[in-house]
């Protein structure tokens, strides 16, 4: 009985101590080194550090839906101080308030895609190219007012973007929809972490969202920072919950390179990407024009720029390159065969940053798809010359 208690008690000492190590560093703790990513010990020891997947989750832009997976929060804003200022309307759109029902003498133009139409990279809401393109295609302008309302999403592919559109864009009423999305499409047609193909319904690439119900013992233990210490250091708890892609993408392990190109199974025969995830997107596309100008709306594509020289180092450049390459070749035969419009905006602001990098030894983009605000500016200018040059805008 002695051995046992010279064991007991000193555990339930430490147990202790910790508890009363910790509540005393939530007081000592400076929330700016943890956000800046440089905590120290007072940092480590605090809840805040501990548990950052519940503080991140419950921070987060986005949130659970039924029908697309996860959806932007309504009414959500960015941190006072935060690099990028960022605000969700209540209808859980990223940018200023507005109506489901369209105002009088209003022509409205809804832009769909992932996160380069979203703004994962502008510095605030008005920087961000949807803005910018309301903004500008208003200038000198009497009736009908110009309102564009973005209705992008981080992640979004086609099947997300249908969604978008039957279920929440279409009530909108908008004039015009102006699809702005490759990048993510070719990803989910090379996704190979989720099965060897594609599947008909993106079940190898898009996870359903889970929905925490922890038990009564489970919440009682997160009480404990003892536990929570535990969690935090010995476990790769926080890794997982605390990134988009462990929610939302099957299999998804950011430090992998071996997602898109069926590397671990000796790769695809004769090297040729499977047929079925670009199947996908053509059909995608295709009822997304369909439900569009069922409601009235005509159908604006606009190619996106790909940054190419982004894609130094990383797995298989040269399959991801000619994959988004061939999804935008579609994107020109389906706009030809069910008549909605087509720019080439891509090609134009991929020259023009390279341009600007030849003169200045800087590009307008932070990575493949995502510009700087200068960058969001020449998209926002490259799409309206080309919904002007092609009689679009009334």
């Amino acid at each position: 009985m002695k051995w046992v208690l010279r064991i007991v008690v000193p555990l339930l000492g430490l147990l202790l101590a910790l508890e009363l190590l910790s509540h005393l560093a939530d007081s000592k703790a400076d929330p700016a080194r943890i956000a800046g990513n440089q905590p120290g010990f007072w940092e480590k020891c605090s809840r805040a550090y501990l548990d950052p997947a519940a503080e991140k989750n419950r921070l987060a832009r986005t949130e659970a839906h039924p029908y697309l997976g996860y959806a932007l929060k309504a009414s959500w804003q960015s941190a006072s101080g935060s690099a990028q200022q960022c605000s969700h309307n209540a209808l859980g759109l990223r940018g200023k308030e507005t109506t489901w029902e369209k105002p009088a003498g209003t022509f409205r133009i809804l832009t769909l895609g992932g996160s380069s139409v979203y703004g994962q990279s502008e510095s605030h809401d008005s920087k961000v190219w949807s803005q910018r393109l309301e903004d500008l295609a208003n200038e000198g302008r009497g009736t009908p007012r110009i309102e564009v309302i973005n209705g992008g999403c981080s992640g979004y592919t086609s099947y997300e973007m249908l969604a978008q559109l039957a279920f929440r864009g279409v009530h909108l009423d908008p004039d015009l929809v102006v699809l702005y999305e490759s990048v993510n499409d070719m990803r989910a047609a090379l996704y190979t972490a989720g099965a060897s193909e594609p599947a008909r319904d993106n079940t190898h690439w898009r996870l359903a969202w889970p929905v925490d119900r922890p038990s009564t013992l489970e919440s009682l233990f997160e009480n404990s920072r003892s536990y929570l210490i535990f969690r935090r250091y010995f476990t790769n708890y926080v890794q997982t919950r605390a990134d988009l892609g462990f929610y939302a993408m099957v299999n998804y392990d950011p430090k992998s390179s071996e997602l898109y190109c069926n590397r671990s199974r000796g790769g695809w025969p004769e090297g040729r990407v499977p047929e079925q995830g670009l199947a996908n997107y053509r059909h995608n596309l295709e009822s997304l024009i369909s439900v569009a100008q069922a409601g009235g709306a005509r159908v604006f594509i606009a190619t996106q720029a790909l940054m190419e020289w982004d894609f130094a180092g990383r797995e298989c450049p040269e399959v991801q390159i000619a994959t988004f390459r061939r999804i935008q070749a579609i994107q020109r035969e389906v706009a030809a065969a069910r008549g909605a419009a087509l720019g080439e905006t891509g090609a134009a602001i991929e020259a023009a940053d390279a341009s600007h990098f030849t003169n200045t030894g800087k590009h307008l983009f932070k990575n493949d798809v995502h510009p700087f605000d200068e960058g969001s500016e020449l998209i926002a200018r490259t799409v309206l010359a080309e919904l002007q040059r092609q009689g679009l805008l009334p």
